[in-house]
């Protein structure tokens, strides 16, 4: 099935996200481009590429986004909220979330530790350009409709869960899809279900 050109969609490689995201970020005919850079102090992880230096946050009104973290301040939003950018300063996002709220999202503060004491920190927007998401990212969540490119498929199960992010086989749009990434599943699981079936 074609689904709706506003769907989200779905690629298995960050790199195919980020390039499909600021694609349509360029697209946006509006103005006000703002650049949110994160700061990191201390000891941070060094695993996750969120924690490069310089890395940054682009965004535009009119700019598809999603919340990547629970905000004590917002109880009705959660982490995976997606919304729109209403408008911007030059420290916080106003955003019309899809559940029918706007909210002003601000900077925060994560605190990493070691041995129980604080020993690193980054401040940074808790957004994410939404347009597209890594499978990775969309997993647990349940979509409406959604286009995903299976053809970068390179790990166990990945497939699978891109597959069941909707309800309905007519609410995807799949492109890309080959009975070997359907078949790519961890052994010591399959394993471990047939122990359990005998």
């Amino acid at each position: 099935p074609q689904v709706d050109a506003a769907a989200p969609r779905l690629f298995c490689r960050n790199f195919q996200t980020g390039e499909y995201n600021d694609a349509k970020l360029d697209q946006l005919d509006t103005v006000g481009l703002h650049i949110y850079r994160q700061q990191l102090a201390g000891d941070v992880p060094p695993y996750d590429v969120r924690f490069a230096e310089g890395n940054t946050l682009h965004l535009k009104p009119g700019a598809r986004v999603l919340l990547d973290r629970n905000l004590p301040e917002h109880p009705s939003l959660h982490n995976g909220s997606c919304g729109t950018v209403a408008s911007l300063a030059p420290m916080s996002a106003l955003v019309d979330f899809d559940a029918g709220i706007q909210a002003r999202i601000k900077f925060v503060t994560q605190e990493y530790e070691k041995d129980g004491k604080v020993v690193g920190t980054r401040t940074y927007m808790p957004l994410m350009l939404a347009w597209a998401v890594s499978i990775h990212r969309a997993q647990g969540a349940t979509l409406d409709a959604m286009y995903v490119d299976l053809s970068k498929c390179f790990t166990e199960g990945q497939a699978y869960v891109a597959l069941s992010r909707v309800r309905e086989a007519a609410h995807a749009q799949v492109d890309g899809l080959a009975l070997h990434h359907l078949n790519n599943i961890n052994k010591d699981a399959l394993a471990f279900y047939n122990e359990c079936a005998e």
